[in-house]
């Protein structure tokens, strides 16, 4: 296997070239504690997706602005929940749609389970046939 990198003394490629495994994953688990992420967290993805840029936007604002709104009256919730964006996805353009999302971050499943259920209870586009809403609960999880 070749490597080509601008960061060779990054700890990753260290761990490789040392085969260390046990000590990237250690490292890895320690970064991902210090900064809430899994598996010491929960996390789901909240999309909206349509054919025009503006509204898109627009409703994931309005979706945001109501589910604060919402957590900020459950204290309890809210010191399990934090919401993050929203904001244009990485690929902000896909097959004619674009994207917006946000990101819950929870301390606890059941939270989340309870932040996802207000979501979809909030969700209430004006033209819910060009615009559609997807929750992706735990993207990516590895552990």
């Amino acid at each position: 296997m070749l490597i080509q990198t601008y960061q060779p003394e990054h700890h990753v490629f260290r761990a490789v070239q040392a085969h260390d495994y046990e000590g990237f994953y250690e490292r890895e688990l320690e970064q991902r504690r210090q900064a809430g992420y899994p598996p010491f967290t929960r996390l789901a993805l909240v999309r909206l997706t349509g054919v025009q840029e503006e509204a898109v936007g627009r409703e994931a604002q309005n979706l945001a602005g109501a589910l604060k709104k919402s957590l900020a009256k459950d204290a309890a919730l809210a010191a399990h929940v934090r919401v993050l964006g929203p904001a244009p996805a990485g690929l902000a353009r896909l097959k004619g749609r674009f994207r917006w999302q946000l990101l819950l971050k929870s301390y606890g499943r059941p939270a989340l389970e309870q932040t996802l259920a207000q979501v979809r209870n909030l969700w209430r586009p004006p033209n819910r046939d060009r615009l559609s809403l997807t929750l992706d609960v735990d993207p990516g999880h590895l552990f």
